[in-house]
């Protein structure tokens, strides 16, 4: 069994961050969709981004945390606005430690296959968190839920189910802002690849930038 520590600033040794990966742990690990595991992404000097043509990654595997060392992982959020009848709101973040690459198309699998949920939030919540942890159900770590952001690397993913957008949203911004893509325009999107430059493209194309 070996252990990788995560690292925020330095080495964090905190019981959130401490991941143990043993070999059952691959078993359990997300697959592509044409069924095999996908290798571990790195990040490029060029881009904050990953490789382009990365597609859903599987856990790291003991021989390349022996080879790479500590591992920094791959953080990003899914927002889910939570709109009450009283005109008070509020937001729940889905947060990955691993897969913030490939968010935008977890995100979008979630959105097709919970088509008929797409009016109730409470359901289509339960819907893509569910997609966010496939593999790895009973897991400890590597997911979470809370009422605010705890760590993140990428733009934030705001899910209304009231005006049925994904709005692309800086870290930054305040609620409400960003750059908003109708549910329908959303799941039509070719995000197998390359899913934040595809997102990147689309608010270019609409003249608008970061």
């Amino acid at each position: 069994m070996q252990i990788a520590v995560c690292s925020h600033v330095g080495k964090c040794t905190s019981s959130d961050c401490a991941r143990i990966i043993s070999h059952d742990a691959q078993n359990a690990s997300r697959v592509a969709g044409n069924g095999k595991k996908t290798e571990y992404a790195t990040r490029t000097e060029e881009t904050p981004l990953l490789k382009k043509g990365a597609s859903r990654r599987s856990l790291p595997t003991p021989t390349q945390i022996k080879q790479t060392g500590d591992i920094m992982g791959d953080r990003a959020n899914i927002v889910m606005k939570q709109n009450h009848s009283n005109s008070n709101t509020g937001e729940i973040y889905f947060y990955t430690h691993w897969d913030g690459y490939q968010l935008p198309k977890i995100l979008q699998d979630a959105l097709k296959r919970g088509r008929r949920r797409w009016d109730d939030e409470s359901y289509l919540a339960r819907i893509i968190f569910s997609e966010m942890i496939q593999g790895n159900l009973e897991g400890e770590n590597g997911y979470g839920i809370s009422a605010y952001l705890t760590d993140n690397e990428y733009d934030l993913l705001v899910v209304d189910a009231e005006t049925q957008t994904v709005t692309i949203r800086k870290e930054s911004a305040e609620p409400g802002e960003g750059f908003p893509i109708p549910f329908e325009k959303f799941i039509s999107l070719d995000l197998t690849n390359a899913p934040w430059e595809i997102l990147q493209e689309l608010k270019e194309a609409e003249g608008i930038g970061d």
